[in-house]
């Protein structure tokens, strides 16, 4: 705005700043049952500046899946959310349940729900819907685990219809994945390890982008004085995959007959690179959800009340408590800035990778705790700096958003 004085020819200049936002900004987005998981909605604890400071004032706005379905929920119990990112915008969602009609969803990111179930493949492909692990290569591709197979979605540009490909081939078999898998982030197509239940062993995966027969799948050979080789090791499951310092990888696998863990670790190449033997410990059959800290190595579970960190560098492995709740913990997690697709440190970052995120039950409201990290070597968390987000049903899964 500008006005003149036509006497002295004096100006005065006013500009104002206007913002256009996104019907919803940047924050955490919630899934939360008010039903014990029969159905679910979505909420979200608005904060533009959650990762730099998740302590500011926020805006808490509920049913936001349900004002985008016309009354709809997600039939079902949720138990994880992922975001589709391209240059660092959220352009889908794909939602996965444990049980109830809606196993799988895609939406777009109004929160409108685009395909259910069999409807989020090109075609026919899957008789049984059972997703179980997501991952993003490159801002560009995706990958999805259902039913222990591997579907691809190029979503690069704007062609992409918002369904999964048909399980990708290996040498003309479909590739036997157990639930889930660990991989690395960068620019360029990284290494996959995950177990095969099939072949019982250990194998790793690479240059993945933009391929549809994934020939470049081989086994991962022995460690040198390893008394585990991960050629061969029939009888494990995987329980977690995750990132370790290094862009290396960790799987954390269970013998279904000793009932004992260990950790195979993988360096950035998919190569062979730790071993650690976890020592029994029982509270590890009751685990509801694990987590890594690229910064430190460690491993986190959480029970229904605790949350324990498994210290790996530590001689022996040390498994320590490090945070104990008086109320049902429903959802565990390590917070992730959506934004940031290959480093998730870089130094205006201060809650990525740096947060754990717990949601409790009391049986009749949920909270979502923000809890910082004190000590990345073993796992310590700064219980006294924990930030509460109440007043939310059974939360069940939790991601951060930027629209």
């Amino acid at each position: 705005y500008q006005v003149t004085d036509n006497t002295t020819g004096l100006r005065k200049d006013i500009v104002w700043q206007v913002r256009v936002l996104a019907p919803y900004g940047e924050g955490l987005l919630v899934a939360e049952s008010h039903d014990n998981g029969k159905t679910a909605d979505l909420a979200l604890i608005e904060n533009e500046h959650f990762s730099t400071d998740y302590t500011n004032e926020t805006l808490i706005r509920h049913n936001i899946f349900s004002e985008a379905n016309e009354g709809a929920k997600i039939e079902g119990e949720v138990s994880q959310i992922h975001a589709f990112k391209k240059n660092h915008k959220t352009k889908y969602y794909s939602i996965f349940t444990k049980s109830g009609e809606d196993r799988l969803l895609t939406m777009n990111k109004k929160y409108e729900v685009m395909f259910r179930n069999k409807e989020c493949f090109v075609e026919e492909c899957a008789d049984v819907i059972n997703p179980t692990a997501f991952h993003v290569a490159a801002g560009q591709a995706a990958y999805m685990v259902n039913n222990n197979q591997v579907h691809w979605a190029w979503f690069g540009d704007n062609l992409w219809t918002g369904q999964w490909g048909p399980a990708i081939p290996n040498q003309g078999k479909s590739v036997s994945i157990d639930k889930t898998f660990a991989a690395g982030y960068g620019n360029s197509p990284s290494y996959w390890c995950y177990y095969d239940p099939t072949a019982g062993c250990i194998k790793k995966m690479y240059n993945m982008l933009m391929r549809w027969d994934l020939s470049s799948i081989s086994v991962v050979s022995k460690g040198s004085e390893w008394a585990f080789d991960p050629s061969n090791c029939p009888g494990y499951e995987c329980v977690y995959g995750g990132l370790a310092p290094g862009n290396r990888t960790y799987l954390l696998l269970r013998n279904k007959e000793s009932g004992k863990y260990c950790v195979f670790g993988a360096n950035s190449s998919g190569n062979a690179d730790r071993y650690y033997e976890i020592p029994e410990f029982a509270a590890m059959d009751d685990a509801i959800a694990y987590a890594t800290n690229e910064n430190g190595n460690v491993i986190y579970f959480a029970t229904k009340n605790k949350i324990y960190s498994i210290v790996l560098n530590a001689e022996p492995v040390m498994i320590n408590e490090v945070y104990s709740s008086s109320e049902e913990i429903t959802h565990f997690s390590i917070f992730r800035q959506a934004k940031a697709t290959t480093d998730y440190y870089a130094a205006n970052l201060i809650a990525s990778g740096n947060v754990v995120l717990v949601g409790t039950w009391n049986g009749q409201n949920g909270t979502v705790h923000a809890i910082p990290m004190l000590n990345y070597n073993t796992g310590e968390l700064q219980t006294a700096g924990t930030v509460k987000f109440e007043g939310f049903g059974k939360i069940m899964a939790i991601i951060h958003q930027f629209p």
